[in-house]
C-alpha cells in the first residue's frame, strides 16, 4: 500500500489544508503543533467534525503511551512527531480533522494551539438522478432532461448530441459527439422543439478517477 501524493491548499487566515486521497490507501494528516516549545505538561489530541470536536480519536499526554478512541484502534495510529496515520482510507473518514495541544497549568487545562486538516476522500462519478433514457415530445414543447452526477472531486457534465450518419461505426460516431458540445450543467433544456432537434443525446460526466455517460433517445410526435 503506496502514501499518496498529498494537495494542500493553505489558508493565511487560519491553519487548515486540504488532503485528497483515495478509498484503500493510507494517508498521515501531519501536525504543525511544536510541542516543544513548552515546558509545562501537555495533551496533544486528534478530533473530528463528525463529533463535533468534542470526543478525542487519539491524545498522548507528554511521552506516555498513546490513547486511541475505541472505533478506530486499528485503523489511527498516532507517530511520534504528532501526526495522526490513517490505513485503508474509507469514504467515511471524509471530514474535518484537528490536531489540538492542551497546556496543564496548576491543573487547568488550557487549549494552546489548534491546527485543521480536510481529508478529502475521492469517488468517481456516479449517478445520483437520470430522466427517463426515451424522451417523447409533442411538437414546440420544452423537454428537459436531468443528468445528475455525484463525484468528489466534483465532476464536470457535459451535454453532447450525437451526430447520426447513413452508415457509421461506434467509432466514427464517438468522433462527431466531440464536435458537438452543448452545454456544462446537470441538465439541458430544450424548448419549442421541432422535428431537427430529434435525435440521440448524451452526458457524460467526468472527474479525474474517471467518467460516466448516459443517453437520452428523443423522439418528436
Amino acid at each position: 500500500m503506496s502514501l499518496l501524493n498529498v494537495i494542500c491548499l493553505l489558508s493565511s487566515s487560519s491553519s487548515r489544508k486540504i488532503i485528497d486521497s483515495q478509498a484503500g490507501n493510507e494517508n498521515v494528516l501531519d501536525c504543525q503543533i511544536n510541542r516543544t516549545r513548552w515546558t509545562l505538561p501537555s495533551i496533544l489530541q486528534w478530533y473530528r467534525s463528525i463529533n463535533n470536536y468534542t470526543i478525542p480519536i487519539a491524545s498522548q499526554f507528554n511521552d506516555y503511551p498513546v490513547h486511541i478512541e475505541d472505533s478506530f484502534v486499528n485503523k489511527y495510529s498516532l507517530l511520534s512527531n504528532g501526526s495522526l496515520k490513517i490505513e485503508n482510507i474509507e469514504l467515511n473518514d471524509n471530514d474535518t480533522f484537528e490536531c489540538r495541544l492542551i497546556l496543564i497549568d496548576r491543573g487547568l487545562l488550557d487549549v494552546k494551539e489548534k491546527y485543521f486538516l480536510t481529508l478529502r476522500v475521492n469517488e468517481r462519478p456516479r449517478f445520483i438522478n437520470l430522466s427517463n433514457s426515451i424522451q417523447i415530445a409533442v411538437q414546440y414543447s420544452t423537454v428537459n432532461l436531468n443528468c445528475q452526477i455525484y463525484g468528489i472531486p466534483n465532476p464536470t457534465v457535459t451535454w453532447y448530441k450525437v451526430i447520426q450518419k447513413r452508415e457509421q461505426t461506434i467509432d466514427e460516431e464517438n468522433l462527431q459527439l466531440l464536435g458537438l458540445l452543448l452545454f456544462i450543467r446537470y441538465s439541458f433544456t430544450l424548448q419549442n422543439v421541432d422535428d431537427s432537434m430529434a435525435g440521440k443525446y448524451r452526458c457524460v460526466g467526468k472527474n479525474r478517477l474517471g467518467f460516466i455517460q448516459n443517453d437520452f433517445q428523443l423522439l418528436i410526435r
